[in-house]
């Protein structure tokens, strides 16, 4: 059931006529109030649609928080372009309905907006939508888009019947890079191939000098850091053909290869190579280059945790193996050319098999490295020099055309894969050129203000041109329908002098909100305003409201303002009154919220929010410091973390053990059964007090162990060990995800082993304690004592052998002896802590749920479902 907006739209409407008990919008209302009355509440949605501005969102959760009755199940918000659409789903309660209606008009009125209700009659209606099945493609140029590869594009997806959900448009004049990357998020069906819907993408990019890239959507906007990039050589890495280069220094004429299937046509230059001497390689390989952009590629994606594999037919082993090193990568797979006795090349393959590459054996060599890593199938990136795959193997994973003379700069592959400019430029500057060839490592991720990126608005035409005119459409649409991109771009489809500036499509709630901006060069004697025209006919056709303006721009991007993500959370559900406080508090500071998305899947309540938002970067501090009271005051996790390449790079976390992975303090259940245990609790706790040296205090509580029998204790203790709420979720979560985890205890070693293997970690470290000939404690440890100094030390060297930087790693903890810990990781947790913990480090977490700290990470539920089915067995 549906009730028709009011609002700023349309004809003006008074305030009496809305509020009269005559209005249909009422009357629909009262209807559904009285349906309910017997069974105890109402599902309603309301969408409220208009321009963007600071202090919307805190209006609209003002007039919910005053519903005592109310509960929030669902929010999200976005802002495309300048036009704002904020959706929120509520239980109002039997007989609240219209009441609530009211004030939202009220305060629709207030900000000349409309406001759109519904009433579904199941909460799979009034779902978001739904994350399975989505793939998202990614398609760049040089210049700008036009709108005929966007008709074609939206095409190919309705015959795949595939219906857009997202359009994300960045556009860019960083050297090196795309200009313009148009980024959809599709859902799909179940039967469809990514690598089918790749090679028909690709094939019309062909044609309009443009690249795509498309992989499957797993709730994260960039492919998982647990992936494997396989690169080519020749034309990839290397911007030239290496067995051209060869053939050269050797002097031998280049046969024509011309019809041929590629590797056929590697194997007919090798066979050309007969009886040259093979120092020829020696001589190529010594004077090597790289294509521009190849090392950052390489070096950024190994620090942020990817595999990357170099598998070529075109250049031999000796020069394979020389691009791995100079680049870093961790495998090298290539054809040796076999060498007799007197150094001469045989025009054979050489090795213990001998066996020529091909595209069947490529693929296999993929397939063992996955396998090797543990990275699914999906997960691998193929980079290389073949425009459309020959579809006679099936690669599940995404592939990537890049050709060094065609592109110019590797950059575009990061582009390509999913990396926004921001990250790109934040990724360069990790990264200083010495000597012209070799990088120098920088500790952190630098932030670059926002005044230093060019926004879509930036692209102007060089010249001004009084021919060209340009033109801004905003669509609102009741639902998103199957195909309507296509059907709306087709009468436009045809035009040659059309340049898209920015183009943005959200869905919330099946509400769908559009904006086009494009420029058109007017034909001589041409209708100025025939596509705009063409344009808001079909989209009217399609059941869009339309808002046209034109010589108007995007709004441009303001300078030194920081883009930030706000998460809160508070189980079992967030609190009106908690949202009200962060949201008015964002106001004050200036805040501009870019949108909203509700991390917790629970559809009958929410528990978790992450708030994107822009503001000045002078009010950071303060904010942070406002919403940590926030925190305390109503007894929630909130966190304020910069969106930038530091907070989703992380891929190492170490926890505490005791009173953080499991619920109790070893030492107090180890002397509890050896019946101590009321002396040693005085001396932990003082110790966790941080009153007590912690050396001392652990050889005290250690010595009132002496004389029990140190198996059957043992046993007894991690037979009634309680894992912490979420602690087996979360790890199992990471794990998947590629994460690399570690306890660091000052509990002691056979415990944290068997937790170490109970949760999937990776490393452990703890005291040891001294069993004699009898197999009784001696009341002592052996070895060095995990002293929070240790706990520190040993946090930075699971980083450098996991050769990630300490900005990568996530410490989590509860005990003052955790603080040097917490404090040296990019990403220090306080997990239900101490007073003095809590007050030492980045971020705390009051909810005695492990898996809440993904919502920190920037994972969702989705994200833990989504690693579930990967555990299910292959077919």
């Amino acid at each position: 059931m549906t009730a028709n907006g009011y609002g700023s739209g349309g004809r003006s409407v008074p305030l009496e006529e809305v509020l009269s008990t005559g209005n249909p919008i009422l009357r629909t209302v009262s209807q559904a109030d009285r349906a309910v009355n017997g069974t105890g509440g109402t599902r309603m949605i309301c969408i409220a649609t208009g321009e963007d501005k600071i202090g919307i969102t805190s209006g609209y959760v003002g007039v919910l928080v005053k519903h005592a009755e109310l509960k929030i199940l669902d929010m999200a918000q976005v802002s495309v372009n300048g036009a704002l659409m904020l959706s929120f789903m509520v239980d109002v309660g039997a007989g609240s309905a219209m009441n609530l209606m009211k004030d939202l008009l009220l305060q629709a009125q207030l900000h000349s907006m409309k406001m759109e209700f519904r009433f579904p009659e199941s909460v799979e209606e009034a779902s978001v939508a739904q994350r399975d099945g989505q793939v998202i493609v990614r398609v760049a140029t040089e210049g700008a888009i036009s709108l005929r590869l966007l008709h074609q594009f939206a095409t190919i997806f309705q015959e795949h019947q595939s219906n857009i959900l997202e359009i994300e448009h960045e556009a860019d004049q960083h050297e090196g890079c795309f200009s313009s990357v148009v980024q959809y998020r599709i859902a799909v069906t179940s039967d469809l191939r990514t690598d089918i819907l790749y090679a028909e993408l690709q094939k019309v990019c062909l044609n309009e000098d443009a690249e795509v890239f498309v992989r499957r959507f797993d709730d994260l906007c960039r492919p998982k850091r647990h992936s494997l990039v396989v690169l080519g050589a020749s034309e990839v890495v290397v911007p030239y053909d290496i067995l051209h280069q060869i053939m050269d220094e050797a002097g031998v004429a280049i046969p024509d290869v011309a019809g041929m299937d590629p590797w056929a046509g590697v194997r007919r230059k090798i066979q050309a190579l007969k009886g040259i001497p093979d120092s020829v390689l020696d001589k190529v390989k010594d004077r090597i280059t790289y294509t521009p952009g190849a090392r950052l590629v390489c070096a950024a994606l190994k620090a942020l945790g990817f595999k990357v594999a170099l598998i070529t037919g075109s250049a031999p082993a000796r020069i394979a193996n020389k691009i791995k090193h100079d680049l870093e990568v961790d495998y090298a797979i290539a054809q040796q050319i076999a060498v007799d006795d007197d150094g001469i090349m045989t025009g054979e393959l050489g090795g213990a098999i001998g066996q020529w590459m091909d595209e069947f054996r490529k693929v296999d060599l993929i397939h063992l490295l996955a396998d090797r890593e543990h990275v699914a199938p999906k997960d691998v990136i193929v980079v290389g020099d073949y425009p459309v795959p020959d579809g006679s193997v099936e690669l599940q994973g995404p592939r990537i055309y890049f050709n060094a003379g065609k592109h110019g700069n590797m950059k575009k592959v990061l582009q390509l894969m999913g990396f926004s400019s921001r990250e790109t430029k934040e990724l360069h500057g990790m990264y200083s050129r010495r000597s012209g060839e070799s990088l120098v490592h920088s500790t952190t991720f630098p932030t670059v203000p926002e005044s230093e990126y060019a926004s879509a608005a930036d692209l102007a035409p060089v010249e001004p041109d009084k021919n060209v005119k340009k033109f801004l459409l905003r669509l609102m649409g009741k639902e998103n329908a199957h195909g309507q991109l296509s059907r709306m771009l087709a009468p436009v489809a045809r035009l040659d002098d059309t340049r898209v500036v920015t183009i943005s499509q959200s869905t919330m709630h099946c509400m769908c909100c559009f904006c086009l901006e494009f420029e058109y060069r007017v034909p001589e004697g041409g209708d100025p305003n025939f596509p705009v025209k063409e344009l808001m006919f079909s989209a009217k056709v399609e059941g869009f409201e339309c808002e046209f303006l034109q010589d108007a721009t995007v709004p441009a991007a303001l300078p030194n303002v920081s883009k930030c993500a706000v998460t809160m959370v508070s189980l079992p559900s967030l609190p009106t009154v908690l949202m009200d406080a962060v949201f008015s508090v964002c106001k004050q500071h200036n805040v501009n919220i870019d949108s909203l998305e509700r991390l917790s899947a629970d559809e009958d309540q929410m528990s978790a929010l992450c708030v994107s938002c822009t503001l000045p970067t002078e009010k950071l501090e303060s904010l942070k410091a406002t919403l940590l009271r926030c925190s305390q005051d109503f007894h929630a996790d909130i966190a304020l973390q910069r969106e930038d390449v530091n907070r989703w790079s992380r891929r190492v976390i170490v926890f505490d053990m005791d009173s953080t992975l499991i619920q109790q303090e070893v030492i107090d259940e180890l002397a509890s059964y050896a019946g101590v245990g009321d002396r040693v609790v005085e001396i932990t706790e003082a110790a966790m007090r941080g009153e007590i040296d912690f050396h001392e205090s652990l050889r005290k509580r250690v010595s009132l162990l002496a004389g029990a029998e140190a198996k059957p204790l043992f046993a007894k203790v991690k037979e009634n060990l309680v894992y912490t709420p979420g602690a087996k979720r979360l790890c199992s979560t990471l794990k998947k995800h590629g994460f690399k985890m570690a306890v660091i205890s000052g509990g002691f070693t056979a415990f944290a082993s068997h937790v170490k293997q109970e949760l999937g970690l990776d490393y452990a470290f703890a005291n040891e304690l001294e069993i004699d000939a009898q197999g009784r404690l001696t009341g002592r440890t052996i070895g060095p004592v995990v002293t929070p100094d240790r706990k520190r030390n040993l946090l930075s060297m699971i980083s450098e052998v996991e050769e990630c930087d300490l900005e990568q790693v996530i410490a989590v903890g509860d005990g003052a002896n955790d603080i040097p810990m917490l404090s040296t990781a990019g990403l220090g947790v306080a997990f239900c802590a101490k007073p003095k913990v809590q007050a030492a480090a980045n971020f705390r977490v009051n909810h005695c749920d492990l898996s809440t700290l993904m919502y920190l990470i920037g994972l969702n539920d989705s994200a833990v479902k989504e690693s579930r089915a990967r555990d299910s067995p292959r077919d």
